[in-house]
Protein backbone atom coordinates (compact mmCIF):
# COMPACT_ATOMS: atom_id res chain seq x y z
CA UNK A 1 0.00 0.00 0.00
CA UNK A 2 1.24 3.28 -0.59
CA UNK A 3 0.30 7.11 -0.57
CA UNK A 4 2.46 8.55 -4.51
CA UNK A 5 2.94 12.45 -3.66
CA UNK A 6 2.83 13.43 -7.50
CA UNK A 7 3.35 16.92 -9.45
CA UNK A 8 0.84 17.21 -12.07
CA UNK A 9 0.97 19.14 -15.53
CA UNK A 10 0.33 22.56 -13.93
CA UNK A 11 2.95 21.99 -11.02
CA UNK A 12 0.31 21.44 -8.64
CA UNK A 13 0.42 18.81 -5.71
CA UNK A 14 -1.68 15.43 -6.27
CA UNK A 15 -2.27 11.80 -3.97
CA UNK A 16 -2.41 9.12 -5.11
CA UNK A 17 -3.65 6.04 -3.43
CA UNK A 18 -2.25 2.60 -4.65
CA UNK A 19 -3.28 -0.76 -2.45
CA UNK A 20 -3.44 -4.07 -2.76
CA UNK A 21 -6.06 -6.68 -2.50
CA UNK A 22 -5.47 -10.32 -0.47
CA UNK A 23 -4.66 -11.82 -4.00
CA UNK A 24 -2.15 -9.48 -5.18
CA UNK A 25 -4.51 -7.39 -7.57
CA UNK A 26 -4.75 -3.94 -7.41
CA UNK A 27 -7.68 -1.81 -6.28
CA UNK A 28 -8.31 1.11 -9.12
CA UNK A 29 -6.13 4.04 -8.21
CA UNK A 30 -7.49 7.16 -6.96
CA UNK A 31 -6.07 10.40 -6.67
CA UNK A 32 -6.73 13.48 -4.51
CA UNK A 33 -5.64 16.94 -3.91
CA UNK A 34 -5.48 16.78 -0.43
CA UNK A 35 -3.28 14.32 1.93
CA UNK A 36 -5.68 13.99 4.49
CA UNK A 37 -8.63 12.79 1.36
CA UNK A 38 -5.86 10.12 0.78
CA UNK A 39 -5.06 8.70 3.78
CA UNK A 40 -8.84 7.95 4.39
CA UNK A 41 -9.02 6.02 0.85
CA UNK A 42 -6.50 4.35 1.68
CA UNK A 43 -8.05 3.34 5.17
CA UNK A 44 -11.23 2.60 2.88
CA UNK A 45 -9.23 0.09 0.97
CA UNK A 46 -7.66 -1.30 4.06
CA UNK A 47 -10.84 -2.58 5.38
CA UNK A 48 -12.19 -3.61 2.01
CA UNK A 49 -8.72 -5.58 2.08
CA UNK A 50 -9.57 -7.24 5.96
CA UNK A 51 -13.19 -7.80 4.85
CA UNK A 52 -11.80 -10.03 1.65
CA UNK A 53 -13.43 -7.62 -0.78
CA UNK A 54 -11.55 -8.55 -4.23
CA UNK A 55 -9.92 -5.94 -7.00
CA UNK A 56 -11.38 -6.61 -10.16
CA UNK A 57 -9.74 -5.71 -13.22
CA UNK A 58 -11.17 -4.28 -16.11
CA UNK A 59 -11.88 -7.17 -17.57
CA UNK A 60 -14.06 -8.32 -14.52
CA UNK A 61 -15.40 -4.43 -13.97
CA UNK A 62 -17.28 -4.96 -17.62
CA UNK A 63 -18.57 -8.57 -17.91
CA UNK A 64 -21.89 -8.93 -18.31
CA UNK A 65 -23.75 -11.51 -17.22
CA UNK A 66 -24.28 -13.27 -21.05
CA UNK A 67 -20.96 -13.54 -21.10
CA UNK A 68 -20.36 -14.73 -17.47
CA UNK A 69 -23.36 -17.49 -18.60
CA UNK A 70 -21.61 -18.47 -21.51
CA UNK A 71 -18.03 -18.75 -19.49
CA UNK A 72 -20.21 -20.84 -16.98
CA UNK A 73 -22.37 -23.04 -18.42
CA UNK A 74 -18.90 -24.15 -20.18
CA UNK A 75 -16.55 -24.22 -17.47
CA UNK A 76 -18.58 -24.50 -14.00
CA UNK A 77 -21.59 -26.70 -14.14
CA UNK A 78 -21.09 -30.45 -13.15
CA UNK A 79 -24.45 -31.91 -14.11
CA UNK A 80 -25.88 -34.57 -16.25
CA UNK A 81 -26.95 -33.41 -19.73
CA UNK A 82 -31.06 -33.39 -18.97
CA UNK A 83 -30.08 -30.91 -16.32
CA UNK A 84 -28.03 -28.97 -18.59
CA UNK A 85 -30.98 -28.78 -21.20
CA UNK A 86 -33.22 -27.42 -18.28
CA UNK A 87 -30.94 -24.68 -16.81
CA UNK A 88 -30.31 -23.35 -20.54
CA UNK A 89 -33.78 -22.59 -20.79
CA UNK A 90 -34.59 -20.95 -17.33
CA UNK A 91 -32.15 -19.17 -18.22
CA UNK A 92 -33.60 -18.21 -21.83
CA UNK A 93 -37.02 -17.06 -20.78
CA UNK A 94 -36.91 -15.81 -17.26
CA UNK A 95 -32.93 -14.49 -16.53
CA UNK A 96 -31.26 -13.63 -20.04
CA UNK A 97 -33.42 -11.69 -21.38
CA UNK A 98 -33.96 -8.94 -18.59
CA UNK A 99 -30.72 -9.40 -17.02
CA UNK A 100 -28.27 -10.95 -19.29
CA UNK A 101 -27.00 -7.38 -20.41
CA UNK A 102 -26.24 -5.79 -16.99
CA UNK A 103 -22.55 -5.85 -16.12
CA UNK A 104 -22.13 -8.96 -13.27
CA UNK A 105 -20.56 -6.93 -10.73
CA UNK A 106 -23.80 -4.34 -10.49
CA UNK A 107 -26.06 -6.84 -9.81
CA UNK A 108 -27.96 -6.28 -6.50
CA UNK A 109 -30.34 -8.37 -4.50
CA UNK A 110 -33.29 -6.38 -5.73
CA UNK A 111 -32.65 -7.02 -9.25
CA UNK A 112 -32.49 -10.37 -8.35
CA UNK A 113 -35.85 -9.79 -6.17
CA UNK A 114 -37.03 -8.26 -9.34
CA UNK A 115 -36.73 -11.85 -11.82
CA UNK A 116 -38.96 -13.74 -9.57
CA UNK A 117 -41.43 -11.42 -8.95
CA UNK A 118 -41.91 -11.22 -12.82
CA UNK A 119 -41.94 -15.08 -12.87
CA UNK A 120 -44.63 -15.29 -10.25
CA UNK A 121 -46.66 -12.32 -11.90
CA UNK A 122 -46.06 -14.20 -15.06
CA UNK A 123 -48.58 -17.09 -13.46
CA UNK A 124 -45.59 -19.20 -12.99
CA UNK A 125 -45.86 -22.18 -10.68
CA UNK A 126 -44.36 -22.12 -7.15
CA UNK A 127 -41.66 -24.96 -8.32
CA UNK A 128 -40.89 -22.85 -11.16
CA UNK A 129 -39.81 -19.77 -9.20
CA UNK A 130 -37.42 -21.91 -7.12
CA UNK A 131 -35.67 -23.63 -9.95
CA UNK A 132 -34.78 -20.31 -11.01
CA UNK A 133 -34.34 -19.35 -7.72
CA UNK A 134 -31.84 -21.95 -7.32
CA UNK A 135 -30.23 -21.97 -10.60
CA UNK A 136 -29.60 -18.21 -9.90
CA UNK A 137 -27.69 -18.82 -6.72
CA UNK A 138 -25.59 -21.52 -7.86
CA UNK A 139 -24.63 -19.38 -11.13
CA UNK A 140 -23.57 -16.14 -8.33
CA UNK A 141 -22.68 -18.59 -6.02
CA UNK A 142 -19.47 -20.05 -8.49
CA UNK A 143 -18.92 -16.16 -9.18
CA UNK A 144 -18.02 -15.80 -5.39
CA UNK A 145 -16.72 -18.81 -4.55
CA UNK A 146 -15.30 -20.92 -7.61
CA UNK A 147 -14.14 -18.06 -10.22
CA UNK A 148 -13.72 -15.09 -7.84
CA UNK A 149 -15.24 -12.33 -9.70
CA UNK A 150 -18.05 -11.16 -6.78
CA UNK A 151 -17.17 -10.19 -3.32
CA UNK A 152 -20.21 -11.73 -2.37
CA UNK A 153 -23.85 -13.58 -3.58
CA UNK A 154 -26.70 -11.31 -4.47
CA UNK A 155 -28.88 -14.07 -4.45
CA UNK A 156 -30.19 -13.92 -0.69
CA UNK A 157 -31.55 -17.23 1.05
CA UNK A 158 -34.86 -14.64 2.43
CA UNK A 159 -35.55 -14.40 -1.71
CA UNK A 160 -35.91 -18.17 -1.49
CA UNK A 161 -39.64 -19.00 -2.86
CA UNK A 162 -41.20 -20.94 -0.36
CA UNK A 163 -42.89 -24.24 -1.89
CA UNK A 164 -46.27 -25.94 -0.07
CA UNK A 165 -45.40 -29.64 -0.29
CA UNK A 166 -48.79 -31.23 -1.38
CA UNK A 167 -49.83 -34.69 -1.30
CA UNK A 168 -49.95 -36.21 -5.01
CA UNK A 169 -52.14 -38.81 -5.82
CA UNK A 170 -51.81 -42.03 -5.57
CA UNK A 171 -53.95 -45.35 -6.02
CA UNK A 172 -54.66 -47.75 -2.88
CA UNK A 173 -53.87 -51.07 -3.25
CA UNK A 174 -57.33 -52.00 -3.68
CA UNK A 175 -57.30 -49.34 -6.70
CA UNK A 176 -53.53 -50.68 -7.74
CA UNK A 177 -55.00 -54.21 -7.82
CA UNK A 178 -57.77 -53.16 -9.99
CA UNK A 179 -55.84 -51.53 -12.48
CA UNK A 180 -53.13 -54.99 -12.72
CA UNK A 181 -56.32 -56.99 -13.35
CA UNK A 182 -57.22 -54.43 -15.85
CA UNK A 183 -54.09 -54.29 -17.30
CA UNK A 184 -52.82 -58.37 -17.38
CA UNK A 185 -53.53 -59.20 -20.83
CA UNK A 186 -52.56 -55.24 -22.15
CA UNK A 187 -48.94 -54.63 -24.07
CA UNK A 188 -48.39 -51.65 -20.97
CA UNK A 189 -49.20 -54.66 -18.57
CA UNK A 190 -45.30 -55.53 -17.66
CA UNK A 191 -44.62 -51.78 -17.10
CA UNK A 192 -47.85 -50.91 -14.78
CA UNK A 193 -47.14 -54.24 -12.93
CA UNK A 194 -43.34 -53.32 -12.95
CA UNK A 195 -44.12 -49.93 -11.45
CA UNK A 196 -47.08 -50.18 -9.38
CA UNK A 197 -45.00 -53.24 -7.49
CA UNK A 198 -41.43 -52.38 -7.33
CA UNK A 199 -41.38 -48.91 -7.75
CA UNK A 200 -39.61 -48.67 -10.91
CA UNK A 201 -38.81 -45.40 -12.45
CA UNK A 202 -40.91 -44.77 -16.36
CA UNK A 203 -36.99 -44.21 -17.49
CA UNK A 204 -36.50 -47.87 -16.06
CA UNK A 205 -39.04 -49.41 -17.08
CA UNK A 206 -38.37 -48.49 -20.71
CA UNK A 207 -34.26 -49.36 -20.29
CA UNK A 208 -35.32 -53.06 -18.55
CA UNK A 209 -34.69 -55.93 -20.53
CA UNK A 210 -35.10 -59.80 -19.31
CA UNK A 211 -31.35 -60.23 -18.77
CA UNK A 212 -31.86 -58.00 -15.45
CA UNK A 213 -34.79 -59.99 -14.17
CA UNK A 214 -32.72 -62.57 -11.25
CA UNK A 215 -35.53 -65.18 -11.48
CA UNK A 216 -33.51 -67.55 -9.25
CA UNK A 217 -32.74 -65.36 -6.31
CA UNK A 218 -36.55 -63.13 -7.01
CA UNK A 219 -34.60 -59.81 -7.92
CA UNK A 220 -34.31 -57.05 -10.65
CA UNK A 221 -31.34 -55.43 -11.17
CA UNK A 222 -31.51 -51.79 -12.08
CA UNK A 223 -28.65 -50.40 -14.28
CA UNK A 224 -29.92 -48.30 -16.82
CA UNK A 225 -32.38 -45.90 -18.28
CA UNK A 226 -33.49 -43.73 -20.68
CA UNK A 227 -33.18 -40.49 -20.43
CA UNK A 228 -36.03 -38.48 -22.11
CA UNK A 229 -34.56 -34.87 -22.52
CA UNK A 230 -31.68 -36.32 -24.27
CA UNK A 231 -33.09 -39.13 -25.93
CA UNK A 232 -30.33 -41.31 -24.43
CA UNK A 233 -29.53 -44.41 -23.22
CA UNK A 234 -27.76 -43.97 -19.97
CA UNK A 235 -26.07 -47.32 -18.46
CA UNK A 236 -27.01 -46.06 -14.90
CA UNK A 237 -30.35 -45.04 -12.88
CA UNK A 238 -30.70 -42.14 -11.95
CA UNK A 239 -28.70 -41.07 -9.08
CA UNK A 240 -26.42 -43.53 -11.24
CA UNK A 241 -26.33 -46.13 -8.18
CA UNK A 242 -27.38 -49.83 -9.39
CA UNK A 243 -29.65 -51.29 -7.10
CA UNK A 244 -31.54 -54.92 -6.44
CA UNK A 245 -35.20 -54.65 -5.67
CA UNK A 246 -36.73 -57.72 -4.27
CA UNK A 247 -39.96 -58.54 -6.42
CA UNK A 248 -43.35 -59.91 -4.89
CA UNK A 249 -44.47 -63.33 -5.73
CA UNK A 250 -47.97 -62.02 -7.59
CA UNK A 251 -45.18 -59.70 -10.18
CA UNK A 252 -42.38 -63.13 -10.11
CA UNK A 253 -45.39 -65.03 -11.40
CA UNK A 254 -46.70 -62.83 -13.99
CA UNK A 255 -42.90 -61.87 -15.57
CA UNK A 256 -42.67 -65.62 -15.67
CA UNK A 257 -45.65 -65.88 -18.08
CA UNK A 258 -44.21 -62.78 -19.97
CA UNK A 259 -40.69 -64.22 -20.35
CA UNK A 260 -41.42 -67.31 -21.82
CA UNK A 261 -39.68 -67.81 -25.60
CA UNK A 262 -37.96 -64.13 -25.05
CA UNK A 263 -34.55 -63.68 -25.42
CA UNK A 264 -32.33 -61.97 -22.46
CA UNK A 265 -31.99 -59.09 -24.87
CA UNK A 266 -35.78 -58.21 -25.45
CA UNK A 267 -37.71 -55.25 -23.18
CA UNK A 268 -39.78 -56.47 -20.31
CA UNK A 269 -41.94 -53.70 -20.98
CA UNK A 270 -41.92 -53.29 -24.73
CA UNK A 271 -43.87 -51.22 -27.30
CA UNK A 272 -46.99 -52.20 -29.26
CA UNK A 273 -44.58 -53.60 -31.79
CA UNK A 274 -41.68 -54.98 -29.79
CA UNK A 275 -38.68 -52.37 -29.34
CA UNK A 276 -38.96 -49.69 -26.25
CA UNK A 277 -41.63 -48.77 -25.23
CA UNK A 278 -42.09 -44.64 -25.55
CA UNK A 279 -43.11 -42.81 -22.81
CA UNK A 280 -46.10 -40.85 -24.49
CA UNK A 281 -47.67 -44.30 -25.23
CA UNK A 282 -47.82 -45.25 -21.50
CA UNK A 283 -48.61 -42.16 -20.56
CA UNK A 284 -51.70 -41.92 -22.52
CA UNK A 285 -52.57 -45.67 -22.60
CA UNK A 286 -52.06 -45.81 -18.55
CA UNK A 287 -54.61 -42.79 -18.14
CA UNK A 288 -56.90 -44.88 -20.46
CA UNK A 289 -56.33 -47.96 -18.15
CA UNK A 290 -57.14 -46.11 -15.34
CA UNK A 291 -61.01 -44.93 -16.41
CA UNK A 292 -61.45 -48.24 -17.50
CA UNK A 293 -60.40 -49.64 -14.15
CA UNK A 294 -62.76 -46.87 -12.68
CA UNK A 295 -59.88 -45.93 -10.52
CA UNK A 296 -58.71 -42.11 -10.12
CA UNK A 297 -55.95 -41.26 -13.14
CA UNK A 298 -52.62 -40.96 -12.26
CA UNK A 299 -49.27 -40.30 -14.04
CA UNK A 300 -46.44 -43.57 -14.80
CA UNK A 301 -44.41 -41.49 -11.53
CA UNK A 302 -47.61 -41.97 -9.60
CA UNK A 303 -47.67 -45.41 -9.83
CA UNK A 304 -44.15 -45.18 -7.79
CA UNK A 305 -46.56 -43.69 -5.17
CA UNK A 306 -48.73 -46.19 -5.07
CA UNK A 307 -46.19 -48.87 -4.92
CA UNK A 308 -45.12 -47.06 -1.57
CA UNK A 309 -48.81 -47.36 -0.04
CA UNK A 310 -48.76 -51.01 -1.18
CA UNK A 311 -45.27 -51.95 0.89
CA UNK A 312 -45.69 -49.75 3.82
CA UNK A 313 -49.26 -51.89 4.13
CA UNK A 314 -47.28 -54.85 3.71
CA UNK A 315 -45.18 -53.49 6.91
CA UNK A 316 -42.27 -52.12 5.21
CA UNK A 317 -40.51 -49.03 7.00
CA UNK A 318 -39.44 -45.87 5.77
CA UNK A 319 -36.07 -47.04 5.71
CA UNK A 320 -37.56 -50.37 3.70
CA UNK A 321 -39.21 -47.95 1.26
CA UNK A 322 -36.00 -46.02 0.57
CA UNK A 323 -34.55 -48.70 -0.46
CA UNK A 324 -36.87 -50.33 -2.72
CA UNK A 325 -37.36 -46.99 -4.45
CA UNK A 326 -33.39 -46.15 -4.48
CA UNK A 327 -33.67 -42.74 -2.57
CA UNK A 328 -30.71 -41.02 -1.65
CA UNK A 329 -32.40 -38.74 0.85
CA UNK A 330 -34.77 -39.77 3.56
CA UNK A 331 -36.58 -36.40 3.17
CA UNK A 332 -37.69 -37.66 -0.56
CA UNK A 333 -39.07 -40.78 1.30
CA UNK A 334 -41.13 -38.89 3.64
CA UNK A 335 -42.78 -37.90 0.36
CA UNK A 336 -43.74 -41.26 -0.51
CA UNK A 337 -45.17 -42.29 2.78
CA UNK A 338 -48.76 -41.41 2.56
CA UNK A 339 -51.37 -40.92 5.22
CA UNK A 340 -54.70 -42.33 4.35
CA UNK A 341 -57.61 -43.02 6.09
CA UNK A 342 -57.77 -46.94 5.72
CA UNK A 343 -54.70 -47.41 7.11
CA UNK A 344 -55.29 -45.47 10.12
CA UNK A 345 -59.14 -47.28 10.53
CA UNK A 346 -56.67 -50.49 11.02
CA UNK A 347 -54.43 -49.18 13.30
CA UNK A 348 -57.61 -47.81 15.08
CA UNK A 349 -58.87 -51.27 15.75
CA UNK A 350 -55.75 -52.46 17.43
CA UNK A 351 -56.10 -49.09 19.90
CA UNK A 352 -56.80 -49.54 23.44
CA UNK A 353 -57.10 -53.90 23.13
CA UNK A 354 -54.66 -55.90 26.03
CA UNK A 355 -51.15 -56.34 25.47
CA UNK A 356 -50.02 -60.10 24.85
CA UNK A 357 -46.39 -60.40 25.29
CA UNK A 358 -44.01 -62.34 22.73
CA UNK A 359 -43.09 -64.30 25.51
CA UNK A 360 -47.23 -65.31 25.72
CA UNK A 361 -47.80 -66.24 22.44
CA UNK A 362 -44.93 -68.42 22.09
CA UNK A 363 -46.29 -70.03 25.66
CA UNK A 364 -49.80 -70.81 23.60
CA UNK A 365 -48.33 -72.06 20.28
CA UNK A 366 -46.43 -74.63 22.23
CA UNK A 367 -49.48 -75.38 24.24
CA UNK A 368 -51.72 -75.59 21.54
CA UNK A 369 -48.82 -77.62 19.43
Amino acid sequence: MAIIKRKSTDSKIRYQVRVKDSYGQWYPAQTFERHIDAERCERDLMTHKDQGHRALTPEKKDLTLNQYWEFWAKNGRQVHDGWKLGQDQIYRDYIGPFLGEQKLAELRPHKIGSILARARDQGRAPQTVRHIYNLLHKLMGDAVDYFELLDRNPVLKRDRPEVIETERDFLTPAESLRLREKSRSHFLGPAIWLAGLCGLRPSEVQALTWSSVDFANHKIIIKAAYKRKVRRMEAFPKGKRRTRVPVPPVLLEYLTEKHAGQPDSAYVAPGLYGGMLQYEILLKGLKRLCRQAEVKEVSPHKLRHSCSEEWVQAGASKEDVARVLNHSSSRVTERYMHRTDERLTALSQKVGLPFQPVTHLLHMKQKTG
